[in-house]
């Protein structure tokens, strides 16, 4: 699916086939200071068009950090970013998000009281085309684009057999739905980087794998770059062509290829314990 990882004169690995297009992300000595304490140091990752990376490491390593830093919840300290090839040096996060960036949250973030579709249909707003006026007074351009945000909209609730929720309210919805529909949400945007925080948080086994299957489906589907924040060591190692692994704001391992196909979770904590320096005993600890 995603093909030989190959080096660039960077020093990164991207798909081979990726070799000749600018890189989805690209972080140079990224770091942010909070009072002192720095959160991320020196985080250095660059990740080609067809990728699918996981993201771990103990809690405070610094991941949901990285994604804040991505889409400008927070401005970094020092060190740069590039969103295929625009420096998004000062930028807001409406501006990344416009430039192809969407995202998830740890926490479900929807809003309860608006319909499932209308929850969809928020994704879409740097696509509108109408004006002010033609919102206004309802002029055939606001009902032209209205007509096109509903199709696409049911469009994207199908992909998780949910069309038939779009009237409902979010906030009504089992824990698992929201979560899917949060999914479906950051899809509106049509992003080119999908950052996807523990997107199976919380839901039981049977759930958690058929959300992770119809991702990867997604996601390969539409030709995205994912990188992917999990709690669960066996999923970051079952999906995707990459697995990186972060301990105190820095990245300590990145695993691929053929190398990654053969890792299995013992060899994953003993190489964590070895590059990090400290010993963790079980993946609930590193992984919680």
């Amino acid at each position: 699916m995603f093909g030989k990882l190959v080096p660039v004169p960077s020093g990164a690995v991207i798909p081979e086939r990726d070799i000749g297009k600018r890189p989805i992300l690209n972080c140079i000595n990224l770091g942010v200071t909070f009072g002192g304490l720095k959160a991320v140091d020196d985080f250095n990752l660059m990740i080609g068009r067809t990728e699918i990376a996981g993201l771990i490491g103990p809690n405070g390593a610094g991941k949901t950090t990285v994604f804040n830093l991505l889409t400008k919840v927070y401005q970094s300290t020092r060190g740069s970013i590039m969103i295929d090839g625009i420096d998004t040096q000062g930028m807001t996060t409406a501006q990344v998000n416009r430039l192809g960036v969407a995202r998830t949250f740890q926490n479900i973030r929807l809003f309860d009281n608006l319909s499932v579709e209308d929850n969809v249909k928020l994704g879409m707003h740097n696509q509108i085309k109408y004006g002010m006026v033609s919102g206004i007074l309802r002029l055939p351009a606001y009902w032209q684009q209205e007509r096109i945000a509903h199709e696409r909209a049911l469009e994207l609730l199908s992909i998780f057999d949910m069309q038939d929720l779009a009237g409902a309210k979010a906030g009504s919805l089992p824990y698992g739905a929201q979560r899917r529909l949060e999914i479906m949400r950051a899809l509106a945007t049509s992003p080119k980087l999908l950052l996807l925080d523990e997107h199976t948080a919380a839901l039981d086994p049977g759930t958690a794998k058929k959300v992770l299957e119809l991702s990867d489906k997604i996601i390969s589907d539409n030709k995205l770059t994912a990188l992917m924040i999990t709690h669960n060591m066996t999923d970051a190692i079952r999906h995707g062509n990459r697995l990186i692994m972060m301990d105190r704001g820095k990245i300590v391992l990145d695993i691929s290829g053929e190398e990654k196909s053969r890792l299995t979770k013992a060899d994953l904590l003993e190489r964590f314990a070895e590059k990090a320096g400290v010993q963790e005993e079980t993946d609930s600890v590193l992984l919680s």
